[in-house]
């Protein structure tokens, strides 16, 4: 640094524009905004994975710079195949497309981090030669990435500019391959939930709070945030975040407009309740993520005995202000689904509350979760939550634990799931504990459809989308699991959930050959879940595949350490049946893990 306190150096800078963007504000000035905050979202997370550096987003431009000139492009090329692929892009005269332009020359940065220079006007002026969705470069630039970025360079020749005192002479650039994107946040996070999100009613339903003065009544206010979540997730066209991700905002002071930004949902909706004696108040206010703006408020009294029914009353004033029409009622829940007993319902919330608050729920939780729900049933054996919320408990204990007496439990799950449908035989949970027994009994062709049909009852439910994700993986059609996956992390980026999402959509990674994909998402899925066998040895198989020896060694160990003496044959066994397409793919498997060094015949099991 200078006396003067200025810096020169060498950088590669990134100047990018959007094409139309008057236009575009002027046709849908809010949909502009909110695509706009998308697309810096997703341009932010681009350049620092390939350590650049943001100077301004002013207006509709990206300004930044970075060490290397390949860095920059990767960079470009990175953020334009991603819009490129996104919602963002449609096919109507609303696209947003970006002009990219790339300059590496000299710039002049003050202590203060503001940036001046010829190589940004440089930058800047390329970026007006681009096409819409293009990336243009200099000749400096070409000269030092051409050996270095998998890319095509198509030579523009000279072109005079504006306020330049020669003709710059530049290039064309487009990807060779496929880029598959590896920002850390990009699976499950807020770029990839807001790429996703063209719905006008995108919404998160914030934890409520409790006024009653009485920790105890805690479960109260979860349990009603729980059922608004799900009743929203009904009206037709909602994209809903689901609660697991929503209730990491608990108890901590927000901003609607920050919780927005962060999930991709143009509404927030918070409340708080009140309990005193047989009595319950809510208040509830829907706001406007983008402006802050507060659309609606309501207060809401009922007897505790009613309580269920304030989401059908919320709902429905939130589907009359955003103009929506809540689903078929065979959707919605029946009379006979909102039982009258207060006790059974009072077990129900407050199971619900006890499974939302432990983030990793250990066996004692799962325990107290199930006997709640069987006290619940003793006070109305036909209660619907209860039938279902009990037989996937017992549906999780047979997929995450070795059950000695699994033809007995898979028993009890078919008995409940009877019980559910002589109440509602088309509610989406009642459906969806059905298709577990199919899975459960290795038939996922016959899980398939009526997974399908519950998804169109419930579509914002990510249990469900995480059904099919791993139903129609074992069905041998990995590109349509990782959409389902996608989907559900999308909706739910920061559940409880993600851990087995991040390792399923890995194993769909691996079959179809992409192993640095694989390799990512199998990593985050053991971070989350460290004791997860089935992640440890596909990671040991992934790595092998990629060429990494070394670590699939110690991935394979991590595996030995959880399950001792099993190995290929022992493997091969547990698979589930599938068609002759997944055994096919299952067998890349089963080869990078003989290549990580496990044996065919493991002996003891």
């Amino acid at each position: 640094m200078t006396n003067a306190g200025f810096r020169q150096r060498l950088a590669a800078i990134l100047a990018a524009d959007v094409v139309g963007y008057s236009r575009l504000m002027a046709n849908d000035e809010h949909g502009t905004v909110v695509a706009l905050e998308t697309a810096r979202l997703l341009f932010k997370a681009a350049i620092e994975s390939h350590h650049g550096r943001v100077l301004d987003m002013v207006g509709d431009s990206v300004l930044a710079f970075f060490e290397s000139a390949s860095g920059a492009v990767e960079a470009a090329l990175t953020v334009q195949e991603n819009l490129a692929s996104s919602a963002l892009m449609r096919d109507d005269n609303q696209a947003m497309r970006f002009r990219v332009g790339i300059h590496l020359g000299d710039l002049i940065e003050k202590a203060d981090g503001t940036v001046y220079g010829d190589g940004v006007n440089v930058a800047a002026r390329l970026e007006g030669l681009a096409e819409p969705g293009g990336v243009t470069i200099s000749d400096a630039v070409y000269i030092a990435v051409r050996n270095k970025v998998k890319a095509e360079f198509i030579d523009r020749g000279e072109q005079t500019v504006k306020n330049i005192a020669h003709p710059l002479r530049h290039y064309h650039v487009t990807a060779k391959r496929d880029l598959t994107d590896t920002f850390p946040d990009l699976v499950g996070g807020a770029v990839s939930a807001s790429l996703q999100v063209r719905s006008p009613l995108s919404i998160v339903v914030l934890p409520f709070v409790n006024l009653s003065g009485d920790s105890e009544y805690e479960y109260l206010a979860d349990g009603i945030t729980a059922d608004l979540t799900t009743d929203l997730g009904r009206i037709s066209g909602s994209f809903v975040i689901a609660r697991t991700s929503a209730f990491t905002y608990k108890g901590k002071a927000i901003d609607a407009r920050q919780v927005g930004r962060e999930l991709g949902v143009r509404y927030v909706l918070e409340g708080s309740v009140r309990h005193a004696g047989n009595r319950v108040r809510v208040n509830v206010q829907l706001i406007e993520s983008e402006s802050g703006a507060h659309l609606w408020t309501d207060r809401l009294d009922r007897e505790l005995v009613d309580v269920l029914d304030l989401a059908d009353d919320v709902t429905g004033g939130i589907a009359r202000v955003l103009r929506y029409e809540l689903i078929d009622a065979e959707s919605r829940r029946s009379l006979r689904e909102r039982p009258r007993h207060p006790q059974a319902i009072d077990y129900v919330l407050r199971e619900a509350a006890l499974w939302q608050r432990d983030s990793s729920p250990t066996q004692e939780t799962i325990a107290e979760c199930k006997r709640l729900l069987e006290c619940a049933l003793e006070f109305d054996p036909a209660m619907l939550p209860a039938l279902t919320g009990l037989a996937q408990l017992k549906v999780n204990e047979m997929n995450t634990q070795r059950i000695a007496d699994s033809a007995v439990v898979l028993g009890e799950i078919e008995d409940l799931v009877a019980r559910a449908e002589t109440v509602a035989p088309n509610d989406a949970r009642v459906l969806q504990v059905r298709a577990n027994t199919f899975i459960l009994r290795r038939e996922p062709e016959r899980a398939l459809p009526v997974l399908q049909s519950a998804l169109r009852r419930d579509p914002n439910s990510t249990s469900l989308l995480r059904n099919l994700g791993w139903c129609t993986l074992f069905l041998g059609d990995p590109e349509r699991a990782i959409e389902h996956l996608e989907r559900s992390l999308q909706l739910d980026p920061r559940g409880k959930g993600r851990g087995s999402v991040y390792g399923t959509t890995g194993v769909a990674n691996l079959y179809l050959g992409r192993y640095d994909d694989a390799i990512r998402l199998l990593g985050l899925c053991t971070a989350e879940l460290p004791d997860l066998a089935f992640a440890r040895y596909a990671l040991a198989a992934a790595y092998a595949l990629a060429g990494r020896t070394d670590d699939a060694r110690a991935a394979l160990d991590a595996f030995r350490r959880l399950r001792p003496g099993v190995g290929l044959t022992q493997l091969r066994r547990e698979t589930l049946s599938g068609n002759v397409k997944y055994l096919a793919l299952r067998e890349r498997l089963y080869a990078g893990l003989e290549l990580a060094g496990l044996e065919n015949d493991p002996g003891q099991t």
